[in-house]
């Protein structure tokens, strides 16, 4: 299990039209059991010359997914639909939506697609790339579960963590996402959270360094111009600290998840 375990997963907060993270998981657990079972089944010696494609009917499809994991067949059906190749889709790709429809109702699709998808990547990208703004809606949730795993990380250390603090400045107002502070020491940082997903090619990568510098060119100089003029505010807010401001030292910085 540990080799086959998702390099990028969605937080399972996440929801998409009626479904959860978890109908999504079993969907895919079917279909990777049944690309697994294909291919063990292929490698027999005894086994016909078999094709390199598997073709299924949508409703045995569907019926498999329901008695393999307990999935509605409606939601099945749905997210079957979400993982049709279509040609019209800006960007289409066959890695991301691995069934192709055929005649008579049959269903074709790659075994070894199915048994080594990275599913959740494949299916936020494919979000992405159809439905920006169902994605943009729930983009905090990414950021939430990297404050999850960096919170214990700056505690373990004696340092207090507070996450979406609110601050208003000359260069603009919003929430900084993570904002740590050492007592002892009498520092301050506030945090820029980035989450993406893997990059499936090098022009992803590229993107991603463009974003990240318009993070260091607009979204840190606000933390800055925050804290150099409201400094006791903000650590009033985040911890109600109300001493000497003046004499802690702080800084900004950027932390991106999944950037290479």
């Amino acid at each position: 299990r540990s080799t086959m375990e998702a390099a990028f997963s969605l937080p399972k907060e996440w929801e998409f039209s009626g479904a959860s993270i978890g109908d999504l998981r079993n969907f895919w657990a079917a279909l990777q059991l049944l690309g697994l079972a294909y291919l063990m089944s292929a490698t027999r010696r005894d086994a016909p010359q078999w094709d390199t494609l598997m073709w299924l009917k949508t409703e045995q499809l569907c019926a498999f997914v329901h008695e393999a994991t307990g999935l509605d067949i409606s939601i099945a059906r749905d997210l079957l639909d979400r993982h049709m190749y279509d040609r019209e889709t800006v960007k289409a790709d066959i890695a991301l939506t691995p069934f192709v429809a055929s005649g008579a109702g049959f269903l074709v699709a790659s075994p070894e697609l199915l048994a080594t998808s990275n599913f959740e990547r494949n299916f936020y990208t494919t979000l992405a790339r159809t439905s920006r703004r169902e994605v943009d809606s729930q983009s905090h949730l990414l950021e939430s579960s990297m404050v999850d795993k960096l919170r214990p990380i700056f505690e373990r250390r004696g340092l207090l963590v507070r996450s979406s603090v609110p601050y208003t400045s000359s260069k603009g107002s919003g929430d900084i996402d993570l904002l740590v502070w050492s007592q002892r020491e009498r520092f301050v940082i506030a945090i820029e959270l980035k989450a993406f997903i893997q990059p499936g090619d090098h022009r992803e990568v590229i993107n991603r360094a463009l974003q990240a510098e318009r993070a260091l060119e607009t979204q840190l100089p606000k933390y800055s111009a925050a804290l150099r003029e409201n400094l006791d505010g903000i650590l009033l807010k985040a911890f109600g600290l109300t001493s000497e401001p003046a004499r802690h030292q702080w800084s900004v910085g950027l932390i991106m998840r999944n950037y290479v």
